[in-house]
């Protein structure tokens, strides 16, 4: 359990550092000035997995645990649950308290898909998605069952700075 929580120490820096210093709206700039409206679709699609994604993953495994009779299929579940209850708790926490303006809201330059009326800061769909992969890698040492994840968990976190709802730290906070 203390080798997990040394990476988001170890990360902060890093995060508070893009925070002041400007590397967020930058990178989100660049990204900004090199999008195209042809994946605009693409990326709405992929943000718009997290939620159903993360849902089905936990019942899927659930129910596959009570046909196989496997108590580690159900307990991946459980805990994938109390995970997601755990991230989605603190993510609003910060997001009350941070209270971090959305990229298009500071700079009316960024294109932006949609409107979200809470904090940027952290990206609750990156939180999600990882909180999820991260359960599954923990328990499943297995490549085509964490890469997958993990590659769809990052996608999504892409896919928020793409469509302009978030600033990279939002993100990378996220992933944590």
């Amino acid at each position: 359990m203390k080798k997990i929580l040394i990476l988001p120490v170890l990360l902060l820096p890093v995060i508070c550092s893009a925070l002041s210093h400007g590397t967020d709206i930058t990178l989100l700039k660049a990204i900004d000035l090199h999008r195209f409206q042809s994946l605009d679709h693409l990326f709405m699609l992929v943000t718009n997995t997290a939620k159903p994604i993360v849902v089905s993953a936990v019942i899927v495994l659930f129910i596959m645990g009570l046909v196989k009779s496997s108590d580690k299929m159900k307990l991946t579940a459980i805990q994938m649950v109390g995970s997601l209850i755990v991230t989605t708790i603190i993510v609003l926490a910060l997001k009350h308290i941070i209270d971090r303006p959305r990229p298009y809201i500071t700079y009316p330059s960024i294109w932006h898909v949609a409107a979200d009326n809470d904090g940027s800061f952290p990206s609750g769909h990156t939180s999600v998605c990882f909180a999820v992969a991260t359960i599954l890698s923990l328990n499943y040492r297995k490549r085509y069952i964490i890469i997958p994840f993990f590659v769809w968990a990052a996608l999504v976190a892409y896919s928020r700075l793409y469509l302009g709802l978030h600033y990279p730290s939002d993100v990378a906070a996220g992933a944590v």
